[in-house]
């Protein structure tokens, strides 16, 4: 009886799998989720340079 392939190892093996897979998502959405912050807080500081260059003096001064 022991040598025989018993459903127990196989299913605790894709239990495991399932488990794993559902915290590699939740890895996966929190890493995204900072990635879309920090996309967020770069484009809000080039809108704001951008403001500023936009003004005549600092426009001009660039040119």
């Amino acid at each position: 009886m022991c040598s025989q392939a018993h459903p127990g190892p196989t299913l605790n093996e894709s239990l495991w799998k399932f488990i794993g897979g559902i915290y590699t998502i939740e890895r996966k959405r929190i890493l995204i989720r900072a990635v879309a912050t920090k996309i967020v807080s770069i484009g809000e500081t080039i809108v704001s340079t951008a403001m500023q260059a936009s003004r005549p003096s600092e426009s001009s001064r660039l040119i």
